[in-house]
């Protein structure tokens, strides 16, 4: 009888996805701070942060400032890797 040996392969790590966390709510004027990861590790300082429509909020190294009401679409930059995070922009007059 044969017995053949399938080779053992090592279970590869899945590789660090960056997602980015924070508040999902800001009032015009006001700004709210987002984070960015690295699996682990803070990488927002080092991220390139850009906004959807600079008209309704902009983003400067995670924080968030509502310009006008309405929503937009942040997005992290980091080497190869995106992520977009929805913020939603109020008038503050509730």
């Amino acid at each position: 009888m044969l017995k053949f040996a399938m080779p053992f392969e090592e279970p590869q790590p899945e590789p660090d996805e960056l997602k980015i966390s924070g508040g999902s709510e800001v009032n015009v004027g006001e700004s709210v701070r987002l984070t960015a990861t690295l699996g682990e590790n803070d990488v927002t300082a080092e991220a390139e942060w850009e906004s959807s429509d600079k008209a309704v909020a902009t983003v400067a190294n995670g924080e968030v400032t509502g310009v006008a009401e309405g929503s937009v679409t942040i997005t992290a930059s980091v080497g190869s890797q995106n992520a977009t995070y929805e913020i939603t922009v109020k008038s503050g007059e509730e």
